[in-house]
């Protein structure tokens, strides 16, 4: 039991933002790794995060 209940809005928030880190920030981090070790600069901006 929580001390506040949240409402129904913010309870669909947290729903569709679990939905999107579950089917595309989780999946795209291997390719951000591989487009970040290839690109060999820190400061790179891998295309990956643009898809997102």
């Amino acid at each position: 039991m929580s001390l506040f209940d949240i409402s129904d809005r913010a309870q669909q928030l947290q729903t569709d933002l679990l939905e999107f880190m579950d089917s595309h920030v989780y999946p795209a981090e291997a390719v951000y790794e591989e487009q970040m070790r290839e690109s060999g600069d820190p400061h790179f901006q891998p295309p990956v995060l643009e898809e997102l």
